[in-house]
């Protein structure tokens, strides 16, 4: 009886670990020129936000959204159709981010990992003028990036 509840316990345990793990996914791009770069990490394919990087002409700025209040990002994933989109508020800066739906290409899949391949567009808050003190800064041209997605549970 002893040893049944043991096995009990155990898978108890492992099942909660394994249910509440958190998956992340990290999405870099680049332009054509490479004069614009962004890092982006999204918990899971398709929750929220974590932490952004966004880069035009070696200005950049960076919100790690876990430990700012004011910042919000949501991720709108639907597997099925291929929609991919990010958008970012906060008090500072606007960032919108989305996939090009017929680009996107699985390029691996091992277990709980996957590797994609696809083009993407982003319009943002320019980096290049933006300060933390005023929202709304003059806003980026849309930028066509090409971007990866590492996505690992």
């Amino acid at each position: 009886m002893k040893s049944i509840t043991i096995l009990l316990l155990n898978f108890l345990l492992l099942n909660s670990l394994f249910a509440g793990s958190d998956g992340t996914a990290v999405i870099k791009g680049r332009s054509g020129t490479g004069r614009t770069l962004l890092e982006l990490h999204t918990s899971d394919i398709g929750e929220g936000v974590k932490y952004l990087k966004f880069t035009i002409d070696d200005k950049s700025y960076e919100f790690d959204v876990r430990k700012d209040p004011d910042t919000y990002g949501y991720v709108i994933h639907d597997h099925k159709s291929k929609v991919f989109t990010v958008f970012i508020d906060n008090k500072k800066i606007d960032f919108k981010f989305w996939m090009i739906p017929e680009k996107q290409k699985i390029t691996e899949q091992k277990g709980t990992s996957e590797k994609w391949k696809f083009y993407a567009y982003v319009e943002a808050t320019d980096p290049r003028g933006f300060t933390d003190k005023t929202r709304n800064h003059p806003m980026s041209p849309r930028i066509y990036l090409y971007c990866t997605l590492d996505y690992s549970l």
